[in-house]
């Protein structure tokens, strides 16, 4: 590997990855970054339990790009590989993969949910803060904000039907009932949920 990678040969990583000769190149992550760097991350995440994430992390201080993509590929080989630095990769996907970071806030269950909702907020990442306030159990506020920023009556009446919760139905035709826009779709999508006879007395 060492003379592959002198040469600068792209079958490198394929040794590396067929051998398990992750922790043999471990000094030498800069010089396969440099040789090519998408297939150097692969390579790396695919030996995470022989490499630790936290050996390659610290090796990538500073480089929050490239930490970003290896944790991203190390948590679609296994969600708790990586656990340590859930709280770091809810930034991360924020700066660097806003259409990813749903997704991973749905199958993580080791980054701090407050810490999470700040993040979010102070972004405007409206659908990951409903999530998180859902998360937390604040399911008012995250219909709340569902209603007054996203407008979506679907998926509000499919959010009240998840929790389950009288008083969350309540709000969302409050709600409704005050914005004729919103009154049409709420009676084409409650159906089959809510009796609509009782929404429009």
């Amino acid at each position: 590997a060492q003379t592959l990678l002198r040469v600068k040969d792209k079958s490198v990583f394929q040794l590396i990855e067929d051998k398990g000769l992750q922790v043999a190149i471990e000094s030498q992550i800069e010089e396969l970054l440099a040789l090519d760097e998408h297939r150097a991350v692969e390579c790396l995440a695919a030996g995470w339990d022989s490499l630790s994430p936290e050996t390659v992390v610290t090796s990538l201080e500073g480089r929050r790009d490239i930490i970003h993509l290896y944790l991203d590929a190390v948590f679609s080989r296994d969600f708790r590989a990586g656990a340590k630095f859930h709280n770091l990769q809810v930034e991360l996907y924020a700066d660097y993969d806003k259409d990813g970071l749903l997704g991973f806030l749905h199958h993580s269950v080791d980054y701090d949910i407050h810490h999470a909702f700040t993040i979010c907020k102070a972004r405007g990442l409206i659908q990951e803060q409903i999530f998180l306030l859902g998360r937390m159990g604040d399911f008012k506020t995250a219909l709340n904000l569902l209603m007054t920023s996203v407008k979506d009556v679907q998926k509000a009446v499919e959010f009240c039907v998840e929790q389950s919760d009288k008083d969350l139905w309540e709000d969302l035709i409050d709600t409704c009932m005050k914005d004729r826009d919103l009154a049409g779709p709420l009676l084409e999508h409650i159906g089959a949920h809510f009796d609509p006879a009782r929404v429009i007395k």
